[in-house]
């Protein structure tokens, strides 16, 4: 059994690579990704499904907790909502630098830097 092409796609998404790098073929074409993408065995799938389906209930929440209000205080009750916020973005980015590790694949940030070799 093999990770389906869905599966790969969100994969692809969480760790940062466009779409097309398992395309072979494709100017963005990467064979160390698509490798560690192919002849999985079993136990490692399972455990790949079940890290993706932990990874979508934290982007659930995370979705959810920026539809809440951001309320400081009622009378003389203060409430901590930043701690909350970081809390669940930190557990986010703790559970996709784990899928990376496990499959060797290197986790892709959202930098602006560029480096230029002359």
């Amino acid at each position: 059994m093999a990770l389906s092409l869905e599966i790969k796609n969100e994969i692809l998404f969480l760790l940062g690579y466009p779409a097309k790098t398992i395309i072979d073929g494709s100017n963005l074409y990467n064979s160390i990704v698509a490798d560690r993408l192919t002849d999985l065995d079993t136990f490692t799938e399972d455990r790949v499904e079940s890290m993706l389906k932990d990874i979508n209930a934290v982007r659930t929440n995370l979705t959810a907790l920026k539809d809440q209000g951001k309320l400081k205080q009622v009378g003389d009750i203060v409430f901590n909502t930043e701690n909350n916020d970081r809390t669940v973005k930190s557990e986010y980015k703790r559970l996709l630098k784990e899928l990376a590790r496990y499959l060797d694949i290197p986790l892709r940030g959202s930098s602006n830097m560029v480096s230029v070799c002359l």
